[in-house]
């Protein structure tokens, strides 16, 4: 294998136009096969008094393989990563920041208020969601406050919110470039080894250190794919893998809410063929899985990750003991993906174009009103001062020594 020398300071500075490459469809098949194992863990391995016995009792054969579906989450940032990168080159902060909350909040929005409905016509809840929390669950910032979630699952969100704002006021800002991520990458995964050393709130929030060698695996494996590996790239990634080990022995340690005893070495296997199977994508070894099947189940396992853990299990609750256990699975399973594209394609998709066409206008109404202001400077992006430098001054000069004139000139 042909290891390749770091990108020349024209290529690697220079391409900041987003990346003309064909559409990476299996990385679409590959999320929506994290959201589903995250979705089986839940409904056949998660144990949260879902059913009327233990799920390890009743689905023995599938309940010690869906126990680590925990891990999914994991895959899920690893391909935030890569995709970030992916949407975000080139763009401005108002487009990636358009672009960000057209994909995050209007499927999350409509999410929310239907599991709160679901919530609030379960007669087996005792207390109703309030609305203040139902509010600020709308805003996605409800962990970073410590309210509670209106859907358990939402815990990640916030996290993935976090991970957008750093890249959008360190790399997005500026620009992306292969020397800006590369120092993005290696100082968020460095300040994320400090853990050991400070408990502050505020660090875990912001930097996230559980989760960081994920999302850096993710943006390094895009790097690969954007301008192929060389030496400091898999020492990067070689890192992120190593600190990823070092993380699952807490995760696995505390992870499964049944009091089973997971194997630490069977979550370093399938973290590991996380990180293979993303890498063989990065470097274009499957570019061959291909299918507009891929993208509709891509385009579905938003949706999905976000309505399936509370109106689900309010499902399987409402069904358990009057059919086989078996057949609950298979129905909530089958209910949950059904849902999921009638959310997608009915809710989502429509709001997300209204948003989006809505944001990009005025977006380019500011820009039209501060390019026809007199004396405004860089509007456009190009700091074009000459034209105002050159109009002829209508004050006279100031009196004053030579030097000070020379100056004010």
């Amino acid at each position: 294998m042909t290891v390749r020398t770091e990108p020349t300071v024209e290529v690697a500075e220079h391409r900041t136009r987003p990346y003309a490459k064909p559409r990476l469809e299996v990385l679409d098949g590959i999320r929506f096969l994290a959201a589903a194992y995250v979705l089986v863990f839940h409904f056949s391995a998660g144990d949260r008094s879902t059913w009327h016995q233990p799920s390890r009792v009743l689905f023995e054969p599938l309940f010690h393989v869906a126990s680590y579906g925990w891990l999914g989450v994991e895959l899920f940032f690893m391909i935030s990563g890569f995709v970030i990168c992916l949407s975000g080159w080139g763009k401005s902060i108002g487009q990636f920041a358009i672009s960000r909350f057209v994909r995050l909040y209007p499927a999350y929005w409509f999410a929310v208020l239907l599991t709160t409905i679901v919530l609030l016509i379960d007669h087996r809840r005792a207390h109703p969601m309030p609305w203040l929390v139902v509010l600020e669950n709308l805003t996605m910032t409800e962990s970073w406050v410590q309210v509670p979630w209106v859907d358990p699952s939402y815990w990640t969100l916030a996290i993935e919110l976090n991970f957008y704002l750093l890249v959008a006021l360190t790399l997005v800002w500026r620009g992306f470039t292969y020397r800006r991520v590369l120092v993005f990458c290696t100082v968020w995964l460095a300040v994320s080894l400090l853990d050991a050393f400070t408990s502050s709130y505020w660090y875990l929030i912001l930097v996230q250190p559980v989760y960081v060698p994920f999302f850096v695996a993710g943006v390094v494996l895009y790097l690969m794919h954007r301008f192929g590996p060389n030496r400091t790239l898999w020492a990067l990634l070689g890192c992120c893998w190593g600190i990823a080990m070092y993380r699952l022995v807490s995760r696995t340690a505390g992870q499964h809410p049944s009091g089973v005893n997971l194997n630490y070495w069977v979550s370093v296997t399938i973290v590991t063929a996380f990180f293979v199977l993303l890498t063989l994508i990065a470097l274009g070894k499957l570019n061959a899985v291909r299918g507009r099947w891929l993208i509709t189940t891509g385009a579905l396992t938003y949706p999905l990750y976000l309505l399936h853990q509370q109106i689900g299990e309010t499902l399987i609750r409402l069904l358990d003991g009057l059919i086989p256990a078996w057949l609950v699975l298979t129905i909530a399973l089958a209910a949950m993906l059904a849902l999921a594209w009638f959310v997608q394609r009915f809710a989502e998709r429509p709001m997300a174009n209204r948003i989006r066409t809505a944001l990009h206008a005025g977006l380019a109404t500011a820009r039209r009103r501060g390019r026809s202001t007199p004396g405004t400077i860089g509007t456009n992006g190009n700091n074009d001062v000459t034209a105002i430098r050159s109009r002829p001054s209508t004050v006279p000069p100031m009196p004053g020594p030579v030097v000070v004139r020379q100056l004010l000139h």
